[in-house]
């Protein structure tokens, strides 16, 4: 490992938590595979001091030195890359606000299955990403409604209600909610998501200028917001940050192209599915039972969890078994 002496630079007054990864990364004489990374901390005569690194590079360049004890990391295991940033996570929300009663005259599914029906019936458009940063699936939901306050082109009440907010309780106790608007008259909202641990908090850009903002325990000596851009270089995958042509030609910034990539890519390698079909149905499924919830005066709903569902039907939550999301018309 090549050791780097900041205090001949005349630099170490202007580093700080928030720039140190990158001020050092640029004076490093060499570099790891992947971003420069606070690795460890440690209390030392009343100060603390961060230790800094890459987990992946060349050989030869390793770290020999022994770290003391009784330190902290924000790294799942000693051999991990993973960071736990935000602490432990116990809310989450997403929002999906987007008027589309033209497209329900256009695409008539829509008509049947997304306003057709009262619930969340568009819901894992936002639960999905919510649960994978929670690592966990929904055990209960209770949804509520706005009431009715719009027509289709033929003068009928939609049967679904205009806002629609699916309330979640996790496994290990976490608090998702997720609201779906797809009838009220208004500017879309459709990627807004926060995220809220005991060392870091998130929320995206409500529009009119706004921009995803991030607090960080790790990353701030005060509790005050920064800016999600400032985090870019760090933690955001080389292939994000610079897509290609053929990526942002694909729509929906990339996003649609990289999704698609990492399913055949784990095709051509034999490797895991990014999302498998159990994850699937883990943000699937609680908007399909807010259907019965909704319908039965907001109670709370088991949500099945089919990894242990053997029989269908016959397996499933009683409540569920006859119920109205169990049909095939």
């Amino acid at each position: 490992m090549d050791d780097l002496d900041i205090s001949k630079k005349r630099i170490m007054n202007k580093i700080t938590l928030k720039n140190a990864c990158k001020i050092l990364s640029k004076l490093a004489k060499s570099q790891g595979n992947n971003s420069l990374q606070a690795l460890y901390s440690w209390s030392y005569e009343g100060r603390t001091i961060h230790c800094y690194g890459w987990w992946d590079g060349e050989a030869g360049f390793e770290n020999k030195h022994e770290l003391p004890p009784g330190g902290k990391s924000s790294f799942l295991e000693e051999d991990s890359s993973v960071k736990l940033l935000f602490g432990d996570i116990y809310f989450g929300e997403g929002q999906y606000l987007h008027e589309l009663k033209s497209l329900n005259e256009i695409t008539k599914w829509r008509r049947k299955w997304q306003t057709g029906r009262n619930g969340c019936t568009y819901s894992t458009h936002s639960l999905g990403p919510v649960l994978q940063w929670f690592e966990d699936r929904v055990c209960t939901v209770s949804c509520f409604g706005s009431g009715h306050h719009y027509e289709d082109s033929e003068g009928k009440q939609y049967e679904n209600e205009d806002t629609i907010s699916m309330i979640c309780k996790t496994t290990r106790g976490g608090l998702v909610e997720i609201r779906v608007d797809m009838l009220s008259d208004r500017p879309a909202l459709g990627q807004y998501y926060s995220l809220q641990g005991t060392k870091g908090c998130y929320e995206a850009a409500r529009g009119l200028g706004d921009q995803p903002k991030i607090w960080l325990v790790e990353h701030s000596d005060q509790i005050a917001w920064q800016s999600l851009s400032d985090f870019e270089e760090q933690y955001m995958p080389e292939i994000w940050r610079n897509p290609s042509m053929e990526a942002l030609q694909a729509g929906h910034g990339g996003g649609d192209y990289l999704e698609v990539r990492e399913f055949v890519d784990s095709i051509i390698n034999d490797t895991k599915s990014p999302i498998d079909i159990y994850e699937s149905l883990d943000m699937t499924v609680p908007g399909l039972v807010s259907e019965v919830s909704i319908n039965r005066e907001s109670i709370p709903v088991e949500v099945p969890d089919f990894r242990s569902i053997k029989r269908f039907p016959e397996d499933l939550p009683s409540i569920l078994r006859d119920s109205e999301i169990v049909s095939w018309n």
